[in-house]
């Protein structure tokens, strides 16, 4: 057991600390200055009163003091999750390095955030703790940003921040190994909920529900995360009722939900406005409805519409395949089959009937259904020759196929 001096940089107050050991723990070192910091209030208060005179100048409750508390909470939000994790990782040591280990890292979290504490008087503030709810949810999904190779990542980050929340509950009731190591399994289990409103299958659930825009998505991510938020809240309530029967399953639910629907709406907005239609998409009108596809899946959807689509004379653009057959065109090549500008005779029908007008196919501008009606008969007849060479020959000669070509120009 020893003594610690202390002295307040505000008021110069002397203090004399009893400690344990040789060194302050790091639980003792936030009671000191939890302290400190009340003492402090209390004489900045009364020299107010007293000289008129405002000691905590550039502190205080005004909109960039709170704005500031703001950046501050996203700082101790991602350090704090960054110290949760390491502290979920330690329980996997036996209870001999474990116990070593732990102080370490809650002395460096301790050390990290120094700079980031509250002013005087705005500990408890809804904005730091909003602050705080982003950092630690931006904190987990920070990886991602690495592809494939950050998922393993923000699932290890998630899965020891959540072990590590459970043991240190159980930490703080006194229990004994055994429950704690308990907890922590359990916790493991209830971190890996946070990546559930990033989850690939759950996202394009809700596709079909009209999220079209940012502020659309905002709301729906949002209302996914403060609902995890809550989830996970619950779950570690109920883990503790296993040790503490005096701990009820709802309370925090609505503090963690509001945070984390808040944060991760605020998070989703800014993803859309600085990374534009790379995680949420953007709103891609397939068979007339609105979905939100990723940057794949445009790719795919665009690849798929330039393979169906043929040049404007019936012909390929890529000369790949057959002319008319949209998969692509070119010269036309001895082996291949030419066929009618429209492509079959089944897609010919389709093509002319597809508009509620009758097309004006000969130009000259009276468009009457006589007209059309040759043309598709002609067509139909070509057709039905083309299709005779293949069933005859298989692949029609050179000859043939210059002959088709001729006729179809003559047309």
């Amino acid at each position: 057991m020893g003594t610690l001096p202390r002295v307040s940089e505000l008021s110069g107050q002397k203090y004399e600390f009893t400690i344990a050991g040789d060194e302050p723990t790091v639980d003792e070192l936030r009671r000191m200055d939890a302290i400190i910091r009340k003492e402090d209030a209390e004489f900045a208060k009364s020299f107010e009163e007293k000289y008129d005179m405002d000691l905590l100048e550039g502190e205080g409750s005004g909109i960039a003091n709170l704005a500031g508390e703001f950046f501050k909470g996203i700082g101790r939000g991602g350090l704090g999750l960054l110290e949760t994790g390491a502290l979920g990782a330690a329980t996997l040591l036996p209870e001999e390095y474990e116990d070593p280990t732990r102080e370490f890292i809650r002395r460096q979290g301790y050390a990290a955030t120094q700079g980031l504490q509250p002013d005087l008087g705005l500990e408890d503030t809804r904005t730091g703790k909003f602050g705080e709810a982003v950092g630690s949810i931006a904190g987990t999904y920070a990886p991602l940003v690495l592809g494939p190779l950050g998922v393993p990542i923000a699932a290890g980050l998630a899965t020891g921040a959540g072990a590590g929340e459970a043991s240190e509950r159980a930490r703080a009731e006194g229990t004994d190994e055994a429950i704690r190591s308990d907890a922590a399994l359990k916790g493991a289990g209830v971190g890996l909920t946070e990546l559930i409103p990033f989850v690939g299958p759950l996202q394009r659930a809700l596709r079909p529900f009209g999220v079209r825009n940012r502020i659309l998505r905002a709301f729906e991510q949002g209302g996914i995360e403060g609902a995890q938020e809550a989830a996970a809240n619950t779950l570690q309530n109920l883990i503790q009722q296993g040790y503490d029967p005096t701990q009820l399953l709802a309370e925090g639910n609505l503090e963690a939900a509001g945070y984390g629907a808040g944060a991760g709406g605020l998070i989703q907005l800014m993803v859309d406005l600085v990374i534009p239609n790379r995680r949420a998409g953007e709103a891609t009108t397939i068979d007339g409805a609105d979905t939100t596809l990723t940057d794949k899946e445009k790719r795919e959807v665009e690849e798929a519409a330039a393979k169906d689509k043929g040049g404007p004379d019936g012909t390929q653009e890529d000369g790949d395949g057959l002319a008319g057959d949209g998969q692509g065109v070119g010269e036309p090549q001895p082996g291949d089959v030419p066929r009618s500008p429209t492509g079959t005779r089944a897609s010919q029908q389709q093509r002319v009937g597809e508009r509620g007008e009758t097309p004006d196919l000969f130009g000259d501008g009276d468009g009457t259904q006589s007209d059309t009606l040759e043309v598709v008969e002609e067509f139909e007849n070509q057709a039905l020759q083309e299709e005779e060479v293949l069933a005859e020959d298989g692949v029609p000669s050179e000859a043939d196929a210059f002959e088709m070509a001729a006729a179809r120009a003559e047309q």
